[in-house]
């Protein structure tokens, strides 16, 4: 197996999905490449930050924030109707 190869299958170990077909090969060339082993290690530390790193709450008015824009948009696109059919054929 690759490097290249071997990193293709690294986000199947970070989930835990170590029955992947070619997880266990990918585990048995990380073994015996440091390159690779480092990446792993990398990776792993990087997800470690990103689960330690406080939860943040969306603002309560977000939502309706967003609806009304959505609502805005809705109301100034054109309406399909309008299209001249003999044009377009």
């Amino acid at each position: 197996m690759t490097c290249e190869e071997a990193k293709q299958t690294l986000h199947f170990h970070l989930d835990g999905d170590d029955h992947h077909p070619h997880v266990k090969n990918a585990h048995h060339h990380r073994v015996t490449c440091a390159h690779c082993a480092a990446h792993l290690d990398q990776l792993k530390e990087v997800e470690r930050g990103l689960r330690s790193m406080a939860q943040l709450s969306a603002p309560s008015s977000l939502h309706e924030r967003i609806m009304k824009r959505v609502q805005t948009a809705i109301q100034k696109r054109p309406l399909y109707g309008t299209v001249d059919r003999g044009k377009l054929m």
